[in-house]
């Protein structure tokens, strides 16, 4: 039988979880602001727990230079009842046409991107996520562009 020696500290690398594992594909458009300035920029989020941990992956349609697209991965806890303060958590911003990565949460509340389109042309920003999160409702506090996944937007 083979030596080996048991590292401490794997029982503080797991987590159970009480959500379901899922997947999504979630599709963003956005419009030139050339064109219009609505539509040209927006928000896309998710809710999760403090804790919870998406992979995720997003390319770009329709764009070759990086700097035309601007991102900010944040999460947000809004303000309720007697508390006037809202918590913000800056995880990665710049420019980029692809961007792939995991992200946990540092606070209960809605997780996700900002975007905005620098360039002449409208934009399809193809986003996937897997893990532990829920998907904000079109219109809700986080998706106010009410934006609906696994529609996919290409012909």
């Amino acid at each position: 039988m083979a030596k080996y020696e048991i590292i401490e500290g794997g029982s503080n690398c797991h987590k159970i979880q009480k959500a379901s594992f899922r997947s999504d594909f979630i599709d963003i458009a956005l419009g030139s602001p050339d064109i219009a300035k609505k539509g040209s920029e927006l928000e896309y989020k998710v809710r999760m727990n403090a804790g919870d941990t998406i992979v995720y992956s997003w390319t770009i349609s329709g764009l070759s230079d990086p700097e035309l697209l601007h991102y900010d991965l944040h999460g947000e806890e809004p303000a309720m009842g007697d508390t006037a303060i809202s918590k913000v958590v800056e995880y990665i911003k710049g420019n980029a046409i692809e961007s792939h990565g995991t992200m946990t949460a540092l606070i209960p509340g809605v997780h996700g991107w900002y975007l905005q389109n620098r360039s002449k042309h409208p934009l399809i920003v193809h986003l996937k996520l897997s893990g532990f999160y829920e998907l904000v409702n079109p219109g809700e506090y986080g998706n106010q562009s009410e934006i609906k996944a696994n529609i996919s937007l290409l012909p």
